[in-house]
């Protein structure tokens, strides 16, 4: 594959990767304001992103990186990469909370810190590099 080729490849799935993770992210974001009313924002963020998970993992096997890897492969690799995001979100999210950032800043702060992690992470999960 030419240089051009792949650089158009990764640019797609990149596209892709943005528009799965703006779904789970609106699912995410919305579960932390509306459970952040019943209980702590930390515990509000935690759940938010447990909740996200099945809808990440459907749209990252099935849109963003179009994987050919069976279930019983791909499942097991990207609940470990969603495990170690959502601790890597959850000691971000504390963190700036504990610097008494508002909690929907501090859960911006956690997404951007986990998403590139997450891309990378997944993209080896779907057997894409």
């Amino acid at each position: 594959m030419q240089i051009r080729d792949r650089l158009t490849a990764e640019l797609l799935v990149g596209a892709r990767f943005l528009v799965a993770s703006l779904t789970t992210a609106t699912v995410q974001y919305t579960t932390l304001i509306v459970g952040a009313q019943f209980t702590s924002s930390l515990v509000a963020s935690i759940g938010a992103y447990a909740l996200a998970i099945p809808v990440n993992y459907s749209l990252s096997y099935y849109v963003t990186f179009k994987s050919k890897t069976g279930h019983r492969t791909a499942m097991p690799r990207f609940l470990a990469v969603s495990f170690t995001g959502l601790g890597l979100n959850t000691v971000i999210f504390w963190l700036a909370i504990d610097a008494r950032v508002y909690y929907v800043l501090a859960q911006i702060l956690a997404t951007i810190g986990v998403s590139l992690w997450s891309y990378i992470a997944l993209k080896m999960a779907f057997g894409r590099i």
